[in-house]
């Protein structure tokens, strides 16, 4: 967790802070907070709904070539 908080890549969103603890049953809780993505998340470019409704409300999806690119980038990025 810390070692993904420090990386910085115009790729990947910011991640602000980590945090873990125990739930009330005693199991480890861990989680990461990343900053507010205004245009939406990745997921949804790259996996539109198939509901009518929400596809009205969600982004055109991406062609092939754009996908791979993203994926090149944000492996590049964790390299």
């Amino acid at each position: 967790c810390e070692a993904l908080r420090n990386i910085k890549h115009r790729n990947l969103v910011k991640i602000i802070t980590v945090y873990s603890s125990v739930d009330s049953l005693g199991n480890d809780f861990k989680a990461l907070v990343y900053e507010y993505m205004e245009k939406a998340s990745l997921e949804k470019w790259l996996h539109p709904p198939t509901d009518i409704e929400e596809a009205r409300e969600a982004p055109k999806s991406l062609n092939l070539l754009q996908t791979l690119s993203i994926a090149i980038d944000v492996a590049c990025a964790l390299d």
